[in-house]
């Protein structure tokens, strides 16, 4: 019994080392450990900024939304969004710059804004480069919450084939 029991506990961690996703995530917490520190790294997870999805279905796109929500209502600068996204500091300012002039009126506070089934978006799977904006929404969206195309599209306010390209797509890339 001792050893069925212990070689379906090897078989799980050998499947946790085989994801690639769980790989990746090891090596970045690797990388944050000895930056930043168990501790800070503990501290960053419980303040995970959280993005009401109705902001995404406006005609803005994806980084501009989430700059121009991380900048007008949590007052974060430009730097600090730079290194929370893992982007250059350029495009967070150029994205900022595009907002602006697609809709000039500030965004209101978090209490104000209408979200659809409370569903919020952890900041933090913006952080992967390999991915577009849109992708990694759109993958943790089918993933995270197991939507069908068709309820991400209505929640983004986009075509549903246009959801389907983009989630293969990020699922091509990783």
């Amino acid at each position: 019994m001792k050893t069925k029991l212990k070689n379906t506990s090897v078989n799980r961690v050998k499947q946790y080392y085989e994801d690639k996703d769980v790989i990746n995530l090891l090596n970045q917490y690797k990388q944050l450990s000895t930056k930043y520190g168990d501790q800070k790294i503990i501290d960053m997870l419980d303040n995970d900024v959280l993005i009401p999805i109705s902001l995404f279905s406006s005609r803005v796109g994806c980084i501009e939304v989430i700059v121009r929500y991380l900048v007008d209502v949590k007052k974060y600068d430009s730097e600090t969004i730079s290194e929370v996204l893992g982007r250059d500091i350029r495009v967070i300012r150029k994205a900022y710059k595009k907002s602006i002039d697609k809709s000039p009126a500030k965004l209101k506070h978090i209490n104000d804004i209408k979200s659809e089934d409370n569903i919020t978006i952890p900041l933090i799977i913006f952080k992967n480069k390999n991915l577009s904006m849109l992708e990694s929404l759109v993958k943790y969206l089918k993933e995270a919450h197991n939507l069908k195309y068709s309820a991400i599209a209505v929640l983004l306010g986009r075509n549903q084939r246009t959801i389907w390209t983009v989630y293969n797509r990020a699922c091509k890339k990783i």
